[in-house]
């Protein structure tokens, strides 16, 4: 075993020989972006999730019963938080803690992606600027942008896009 580090994860990774190389062999086309659900395990496994969340989002990531909603992941860290919503139309709507991101238009891309196979067709995508911290509002857990503000500039907060998602067994 060997120490390695690995960009926003820390210095002190036990890895094998192997592992390290492979780990160094992997190209890339820029930033991963994944959209994780309310309650994935990746963030719901730690208490401590400074790992993967700045704790300046703590209160608008984690509600007060410590559940996780639905985020954004670029390289594994939290940016921002997304969910679907069916009224009054198909939408994926997303709020990126930094509204200017560098890889804004690759999670919007992505947002837009996941919500068309969601609902199986186009959608509008749907940005957001500002939300009411989770661990501010009662009941059970919600949608994280029920109540959100619209983003307002340098685009507007509404515009559709309209992605394809082609399966193996896909319909005809």
């Amino acid at each position: 075993m060997i120490t390695g580090s690995v960009t926003n994860l820390g210095d002190s990774l036990l890895m094998t020989p192997r592992a390290l190389d492979e780990m160094t062999a992997i190209e890339t086309d820029g930033a991963a972006v994944n959209l994780l659900p309310m309650l994935d395990p990746y963030t719901m496994g730690y208490k401590d999730r400074s790992r993967l969340l700045d704790p300046v989002f703590n209160e608008t990531v984690v509600d007060r019963g410590g559940n996780v909603t639905s985020v954004v992941l670029v390289d594994g860290r939290v940016v921002g938080v997304w969910d679907l919503a069916e009224d009054p139309i198909n939408a994926v709507r997303v709020l990126l803690f930094d509204p200017d991101h560098r890889d804004r238009q690759r999670i919007l891309e992505r947002a837009a992606e996941t919500a068309a196979f969601w609902f199986d067709g186009p959608v509008q995508v749907e940005e957001y600027s500002s939300i009411v911290p989770l661990r501010q509002r009662s009941g059970v857990m919600r949608r994280p942008l029920d109540d959100a503000q619209p983003r307002t500039a340098p685009e507007p907060a509404r515009r559709v896009v309209a992605h394809r998602i082609p399966t193996e067994n896909a319909r005809t």
